[in-house]
């Protein structure tokens, strides 16, 4: 089990070690944000046997618009005590907890390099304050690894901007190349077709 994933002091039981490998192991296999965030979500309430409940809220950076990308237990449903505590953390831009009579709602931001991706909130049973501080703590020290995540969907996002731009200055490069207008669009229509796979391409103007 990766050991990063737990904050100092945490202990869990066998069985819960067990759950929780085959759970980071999912998380290792995501290839989408979405999948990551799910896998993630489920691990950090199986190490946390005081959640209930979870939600991992995601959007584009600073700007939103901010929805859940994954809910814990699969086919729940934030409450509306959650989703006030959500957008609460989120306005706000820093941990948030809630605390009632039989439960507790923890927020946390989710921040890289300043710009706000989203939150993480669970319900709790836990009602001793050191029990709360160490469900924050978990989600601070698990959040890192949700951060790494998100970093390798930015990086691949933008490997990708990359790739189509060098291919549409490489496209425009080739036209200007050519002296008449027929050449060019001849040119465009050729390499427009090699990498898009194209049958036929046409250029009517």
């Amino acid at each position: 089990m990766n050991q990063q994933l737990l904050p100092p002091g945490l202990a869990v039981a066998p069985d819960t070690v067990t759950v929780a490998d085959a759970r980071w192991h999912a998380w290792s296999d995501a290839t989408t944000t979405e999948a990551a965030a799910k896998a993630w979500l489920a691990l950090q309430c199986t190490l946390l046997a005081s959640v209930t409940r979870g939600v991992v809220v995601l959007g584009p950076p600073d700007t939103g618009p901010f929805a859940p990308v994954s809910i814990w237990p699969e086919g729940e449903s934030a409450t509306p005590e959650m989703a006030e505590v959500a957008g609460e953390c989120l306005s706000q831009r820093r941990p948030v907890m809630v605390v009632g009579e039989s439960m507790s709602i923890i927020a946390r931001p989710v921040i890289m390099d300043g710009q706000l991706h989203g939150i993480v909130a669970v319900e709790s049973r836990s009602q001793a304050e050191s029990q709360r501080q160490g469900v924050l703590e978990q989600m601070h020290w698990g959040g890192l690894v949700l951060e790494n995540a998100l970093r390798r969907e930015q990086s691949h996002d933008e490997q990708k901007t990359r790739e189509r731009l060098i291919a549409t200055l490489d496209m425009v490069a080739s036209v200007l190349a050519e002296e008449g207008f027929d050449a060019a669009a001849q040119t465009l229509s050729t390499d427009l077709a090699i990498r898009l796979n194209c049958d036929r391409v046409s250029i009517g103007l």
